[in-house]
């Protein structure tokens, strides 16, 4: 009883796994699809385990690939269905907000993009999208 006593001081309580945010349902790859009438026709998404935008590839109707360096805020929320996040990138910022299927491997939405152009920022609706966990 006394080793006991003394491993609990020495070591402390055994302390519970923190709860992941709600965000962290966004790990992984995901490829976001354009549907018809946008700029940019498809691209690759990927959050790290606390749902954060670290990485972004896009290819535009044109089939130039841009890779933007981010910097990005995400949330999930609703009882974790609804999901927005925003990456700022080197000329502007990319905004999608939208729901996850019941199985959170599908979301669909919309997306916006914005860039800025000397002292203006333009506003580009991209309008229905759907990205695919990978």
């Amino acid at each position: 009883m006394a080793a006991a006593a003394l491993v609990i001081l020495i070591t402390g309580c055994p302390q519970p796994e923190p709860t992941p945010p709600p965000e962290a349902a966004l790990e992984g790859v995901w490829l976001l699809r354009m549907d018809e009438g946008g700029d940019l026709d498809e691209g690759y998404l990927v959050f790290d385990e606390m749902g954060e935008l670290t990485f972004i590839t896009f290819e535009t109707r044109e089939g130039t690939v841009v890779t933007p360096v981010t910097s990005s805020t995400s949330s999930v929320t609703g009882s974790g269905w609804d999901v927005d996040f925003t990456a700022l990138v080197s000329a502007g910022s990319l905004t999608f907000s939208g729901r996850f299927n019941t199985t959170q491997t599908r979301i669909t939405g919309d997306l916006t993009t914005s860039l800025n152009v000397g002292g203006s920022q333009i506003i580009i609706e991209q309008g229905a999208a759907a990205m695919e966990r990978q």
